[in-house]
């Protein structure tokens, strides 16, 4: 979002497929459609489960949106305009000081809810069900290795 919402943690469901998505942030997809192994190192798939009730700012919903003067191209909006959604959401966190966190639907799943809980403010209470290195064989390879396929027609060489 910017340096002042630095540390974030974003969580969808199903959970592995944002493993994808950190994977290729700042990448283009390669024109062969398959992501280089390398591109695991130092990364892990975890499961969290978010123990206390928070205040977010809510940013799904055309009634939602409407109250905010946006509309459902602020998530579904193409790479070019992306710069303006994480201006207007790092807008929205500034002038609502009791979230800790947006919900918003998924750009690549509509049907699809993200959460991202945000630094700076109170941590939520969080437990980790389970985690695992992507850059090695197990479930968070094979729960990426099946996202990359099933949701974005991409394969790991």
């Amino acid at each position: 979002m910017g340096p002042r919402w630095a540390g974030t943690c974003i969580s969808g469901c199903p959970w592995a497929r944002w493993s994808p998505k950190a994977i290729l942030r700042g990448q283009d997809i390669p024109p062969d459609l398959i992501i280089r192994k390398r591109l695991l190192a130092g990364k892990s798939l975890a499961q969290l489960v978010l123990d206390e009730d928070v205040d977010i700012a809510v940013l799904d919903g055309q009634r939602n949106l409407i109250r905010l003067g946006q509309d459902a191209s602020l998530t579904a909006c193409t790479w070019r305009d992306y710069g303006q959604t994480r201006r207007t959401a790092t807008d929205i966190l500034t002038n609502t000081p009791a979230a800790r966190g947006l919900r918003y639907e998924c750009r690549h799943g509509r049907n699809e809810l993200a959460l991202m809980l945000i630094d700076g403010r109170t941590a939520p209470a969080l437990t980790v069900v389970c985690s695992a290195p992507l850059d090695t064989d197990g479930w968070a390879r094979d729960a990426v290795t099946a996202s990359l396929l099933d949701d974005f027609t991409l394969t790991l060489g």
